[in-house]
């Protein structure tokens, strides 16, 4: 998620937009942690208000997509569930 940009901080998690070069630097990023703590993480649904700017599918498509690619499990947050 993000929080922060060089020049902006929102204070609040808000997602990427849903695309393919989002998965593919998240994919990245689940690697990296899994080598630095030598365990998978599970990928959490935040709530999310609005469609991020840039996405070219939709939430649960770029979720999905993540999941299968990676082998994570998924933690269910069911507050943040539309």
């Amino acid at each position: 998620a993000f929080v922060r940009t060089p020049k902006y901080e929102i204070g609040h998690l808000a997602a990427p937009p849903w695309s393919e070069e989002t998965i593919s630097s998240g994919l990245k990023n689940i690697k990296t942690a899994t080598e630095a703590v030598g365990a998978p993480p599970h990928l959490e649904n935040i709530a999310t208000l609005y469609l991020p700017l840039g996405s070219t599918m939709t939430e649960s498509e770029w979720t999905t997509e993540i999941i299968r690619q990676s082998g994570v499990g998924l933690l269910l947050d069911v507050e943040n569930v539309y």
